[in-house]
This record gives C-alpha cells, sequence and structure tokens, in this order.
C-alpha cells in the first residue's frame, strides 16, 4: 500500500474543516490519523496559501477556513519576514527596511 502524498493530506484536513468548521492540530493526529508533525506541516502550508487561517483559543489553536485568503497570505508572509529581520538583526546584521 503506498503512503498518501503531501497533497492528499492536506486535502484531508480540508475536508475535515469544511466538516466541522474549525479544528485543531489534535483532530488530525486523532481523527485523520496524521503524526503531529506531519499535521502541523500541511496546516502551515494551508496557511502560507491563506487557505485556512489561526484562531487562537484558551489551550491551543484552531483551524478555519480563511474569508480572506490574499490578507492571511499577506500577514503570514509579513509575520515571517520580521521574524527573519529579527534574527539576522540578533546576528549583528544591519537591515534595511523599505
Amino acid at each position: 500500500m503506498t503512503k498518501p502524498s503531501n497533497k492528499t493530506k492536506a486535502l484531508a484536513i480540508l475536508e475535515f474543516i469544511n466538516q466541522h468548521f474549525y479544528i485543531s492540530i489534535n483532530h488530525c493526529i486523532s481523527y485523520l490519523n496524521m503524526k503531529h508533525q506531519t499535521a502541523s506541516a500541511r496546516l502551515s502550508e494551508l496557511h502560507d496559501e491563506g487557505i485556512v487561517q489561526i484562531s487562537e483559543g484558551a489551550n491551543c489553536s484552531y483551524y478555519k477556513l480563511s474569508k480572506n485568503p490574499e490578507k492571511v497570505k499577506e500577514q503570514r508572509e509579513r509575520i515571517k519576514i520580521d521574524a527573519l529581520i529579527k534574527k539576522l538583526e540578533a546576528y549583528g546584521y544591519e537591515v534595511i527596511k523599505k
């Protein structure tokens, strides 16, 4: 039997979100039989693409379908760029910001 591809696992996550409105990584582990690292990677990819967005709960983060994918994608990119700038500055590099 062949292992499901990353794309297949991402689609399984999207179907699960569509059926339940929102999910957590623990839902992927329990109901979709994924390893934590796999669920985290697929959700991160979907978030990077703006397909899902994160809502912070009391004990964990929940993922739901995005109503504005472009905005989510831009926000995600900005967060990653800001984190990279902080790392570079921590190592003594001067970053010129536009």
